[in-house]
């Protein structure tokens, strides 16, 4: 759940070493965060990233609504999730750790 004084999204496979990575980079920046868990449903999750469609009908459980105006991704789940929600929100700006290869 957002609140009002998070200034980014940190979208991660739920790993803790994604997570440090994403949280390291949002302090950094001096970012207030709130970090989401990305899994995607079966067979989406056992494909490489650039096969899986960025639908929302791929991930285990909705995305969040309403996202702010940064998202900090790390690991290839995530970067589905962040390419959608670049999508579906185009002035939101992404940041993404790792090569996700989408």
């Amino acid at each position: 759940m957002m609140h009002n004084e998070e200034q980014a999204w940190l979208l991660t496979g739920g790993l803790h070493g994604m997570f440090s990575q994403a949280a390291g980079l949002a302090n950094a920046l001096g970012l207030t965060f709130a970090h989401h868990a990305v899994r995607l449903k079966k067979p989406w999750s056992y494909l490489p990233s650039q096969l899986v469609p960025t639908k929302p009908f791929v991930f285990g459980s909705k995305l969040p609504e309403n996202p702010p105006k940064v998202v900090i991704s790390c690991g290839r789940h995530a970067a589905i999730a962040s390419k959608f929600i670049k999508i579906k929100y185009p002035e939101v700006f992404n940041i993404h750790i790792q090569n996700p290869i989408i």
